[in-house]
């Protein structure tokens, strides 16, 4: 397995110093940018068995569906806050899964594109929700130029092969007033609820990150300036709530992580790093906002 292994550069500073952030006693390891406290997989497996690992996990099946269906009422609300800026046209679902992100988009108004690694979850969301999802990659699916109004990438930049090529290949597909949409976990946020005694006394284990899995941790200035080096220009940020949760207590006290977060973002841009999942809306760096 050793030979599979590779070792890649922070996403933002390229070669640039490091230190060991978690060695979960995998081949694999996390290490954080000691520039822009970008935490990455170096080493990581290789491509091939990454996304094996992926589609396994993420192939269509009824526990798949379940997972998902947790997430409609934050997708439902990101939907809303999207067409704020862009009303209709055609857009791409970058990491799709089960397509329940086109539910929110009426067909009498956007033409629905996706993509998913896992070629049964493709098939399910193109005949669920009358889209068409192509099986593979971003950089797979050899889309035309200036073709999108809008593209997302709703909880799945952590899995990005090379973030900045993947971005760079949105810019190209992105028509010059469209919108780049990108919602992930608060760096900060996921740390403090994924390690130590908060992860203990919520899943009775002291650590639930896996550099195996997930390959990047962003902060919002490093997303931003991420976003800056493939031609974008962050426009607007909002905080979005977890998952819904089966335990009433856990549910309303991440509930109540939302509300508060959502308060202070409103003050200080620095707290997006706390919020539960946090929404990016960009376009490209040549078009004025």
């Amino acid at each position: 397995m050793e030979s599979e292994l590779e070792y890649v550069d922070c996403p933002i500073c390229g070669p640039s110093p490091t230190r060991i952030w978690l060695n979960d006693g995998k081949l694999t390891r996390y290490v954080q940018c000691k520039t822009c406290q970008t935490v990455y997989s170096s080493p990581r497996y290789a491509k091939k068995f990454r996304h094996a690992q992926t589609i396994a996990t993420w192939s269509f099946s009824d526990e798949m569906l379940n997972i998902e269906s947790k997430r409609r009422p934050t997708l439902k609300l990101e939907a809303g806050l999207i067409q704020q800026h862009v009303r209709h046209g055609r857009m791409l679902d970058v990491g799709c899964s089960a397509g329940d992100f086109f539910d929110f988009f009426p067909k009498t108004k956007w033409e629905r594109f996706g993509v998913e690694l896992s070629e049964s979850t493709a098939a399910y969301a193109s005949e669920k929700h009358s889209a068409h999802v192509i099986a593979g990659t971003l950089r797979d699916a050899q889309f035309p130029n200036d073709y999108f109004d809008l593209i997302s990438m709703i909880d799945m930049f952590y899995y990005a092969d090379d973030t900045l090529a993947d971005l760079v290949e949105t810019r190209r597909l992105l028509k010059t007033e469209g919108v780049l949409a990108i919602e992930i976990a608060g760096q900060a946020y996921m740390f403090a609820r994924s390690r130590g005694l908060v992860a203990f006394l919520l899943e009775k284990r002291w650590n639930r990150l896996s550099s195996d899995s997930h390959l990047y941790w962003f902060n919002p200035s490093g997303l931003s300036l991420l976003l800056n080096k493939a031609g974008f220009q962050p426009f607007e940020w909002y905080v979005a709530p977890s998952p819904q949760q089966e335990n009433l207590l856990t549910n309303s006290l991440t509930r109540l992580h939302y509300f508060l977060l959502k308060s202070l973002s409103s003050r200080s841009f620095k707290s997006l790093t706390w919020a539960p999942k946090y929404l990016c809306l960009a376009r490209r760096a040549d078009v004025p906002l």
